[in-house]
Order: structure tokens, then sequence, then C-alpha cells
């Protein structure tokens, strides 16, 4: 959105809305059958309602990488990595509203702007029931959260438009308890936001575990060995 912007002259006519580009990150948390762990953030968010996204969030001052993803993930699920498993996935722009037009007839221009360096960490727990367990959500940034494994996610990308059932997965969250305790895997098809309900997952998360696949497939070292 921002050569967008630039384009249609929003600069040159709101100089107060010239947002600050903050460095940030996100952290797959992969368990050692290759299952990621996404969340679904809360509705009250001004930023991304309801995409789900891997946990994450911007640096504290004077805060290094490693700590922040230990931090964040902490903080937004309850689950504790270690930090000498934390390694660097890939780099990704991400800005809020996700277009120029967007932006223009919000009037608000880009509200959240960030450069976020997408890390890889591991938990030693394999065990499915364990790993929901462990999950404890900040209600007050995200409401629901799931382990993904591979193969879900390969079906989310042969359906970007959702619609067709392909299946359910067990959630854990505030939101859990208000209907089946499932979510449906077809509402994480898509890039985010797909349609009114605003479903799919965030463009940048869905470009990182595409990176961790093909890192997999050509052998690289930063991926989950499981996740193929």
């Amino acid at each position: 959105p921002t050569v967008s912007l630039a384009n249609h002259g929003w600069y040159d006519t709101n100089e107060k809305h010239r947002e600050h580009v903050r460095l940030g990150v996100a952290a797959a948390v992969c368990d050692p059958d290759g299952r990621i762990l996404l969340t679904r953030r809360a509705a009250r968010m001004r930023s991304f309602p309801h995409a789900w996204v891997v946990p994450g969030g911007g640096l504290d001052d004077g805060e290094g990488l490693v700590d922040c993803v230990v931090r964040e993930v902490r903080e937004e699920t309850g689950v504790v990595i270690d930090s000498c498993s934390v390694e660097p996935i890939c780099l990704w722009e991400s800005c809020y509203p996700t277009s120029g037009d967007d932006c223009i007839s919000a009037g608000t221009g880009i509200t959240a702007h960030y450069l976020v360096v997408y890390c890889l960490a591991k938990t030693e727990e394999k065990d499915l029931s364990k790993l929901q367990n462990q999950v404890v959500l900040d209600e007050q940034e995200t409401d629901l959260a799931l382990w993904l494994s591979p193969s879900e996610f390969a079906r989310t990308l042969d359906h970007p438009l959702g619609g067709t059932d392909i299946g359910s997965l067990v959630v854990s969250g505030a939101s859990a308890s208000d209907a089946s305790g499932e979510v449906a895997l077809k509402d994480l098809c898509g890039i985010y936001p797909r349609g009114a309900e605003m479903k799919g997952i965030a463009q940048g998360s869905i470009f990182m575990l595409e990176e961790l696949l093909q890192s997999t497939s050509k052998g690289g070292s930063t991926a989950c060995s499981t996740f193929q």
C-alpha cells in the first residue's frame, strides 16, 4: 500500500499520518511432528482482526530478537520455548490496511507498518493433547489457537477460496467453549482478509510457512525436519 498511497498523493496532504516502520518478530513454534502453532487475532484488534497468524509482536526498547520471540510466544500463548532453538527464516514487510485503496477509504493511511523477522522455534513435546493443554491465550490479543500439520496446511493451499469441506481442527481458546471446540479447516484457506467474514491466514504467515516447506524440500536446515 505504500506505493499506492504515494501514487495517489497521500503523503502530500497527510503529513501527520506518515508512518514509521517498526521492527517485529513472529515465531513458527514447531513440534517434532512438524505441527505449527497458529493463533487467531481477536476481533477487537486494530490491525488484522480475525486473521490466523503465528504469534509475534514488536520489540521493546533494548530488547534482542530472540528474547522478543520467547517473550511474545509466552505472553500470547503461554507456551515456553527454548531460546537456543530460535532460528531466522525470512523477512516480511507487513502493512495494515493491506491495500492502498483500503487505507484511503478509511482515511487513516497505514495504521500498522512492521518489518517482521520470521523465526523458527521448537518444542520437544509431540503429544497433541499435551500441546493443546499448554496453550493459555492472552484473550486481549488472541481468541483461538490450533496446531496445524504440514498436510493440513497443504490442503489450505489447494483450496484458496474455501467453500469445500476439507476437515476440521481442535482449537484452544475462549471461543472454543462457545461451539464445538473445533474450527473448519476451510476457514484458514486463502489469504486474509478473504470474504466479508475476513477468513484466511495472514499473507506473511503463509509466505513463511511456504519458505519452511521449500527449505525442507531442498534439504535446508532452517526448518522443522518433518515439515514436508
